[in-house]
């Protein structure tokens, strides 16, 4: 994950890399006045987990976090929440499907 606003091209360097690896990409953008954050870009490989087109869950904030099993969503947030509190990008491992 890329937890900082960065360059269109810098997410597309690591989601090339990413293709082939069994991982997402994934960029946020954290409001400066606080507030929730927003998904910018999923890389492209979320379709094989999720059966969703990575601009379905920019479109949609909310079926990112109902593709992620019901088990393994307060654990993801959690460890979200702790790398964005520390400025850290976030490695997690969590299971993924179709809503």
């Amino acid at each position: 994950m890329l937890n900082k606003e960065t360059s269109s091209l810098t997410h597309d360097v690591a989601c090339d890399v990413c293709e082939g690896v069994p991982a997402v990409v994934f960029r946020l953008l954290l409001p400066s006045g606080g507030g929730p954050h927003r998904f910018l870009s999923f890389s492209r490989d979320i379709e094989c987990y999720t059966e969703k087109t990575p601009q379905a869950l920019v479109a949609d904030q909310g079926l990112f976090w109902r593709c992620i099993h019901p088990d393994d969503r307060e654990a993801f947030a959690a460890l979200l929440e702790d790398s964005l509190s520390a400025g850290e990008n976030l490695e997690a491992e969590c299971r993924l499907g179709n809503e």
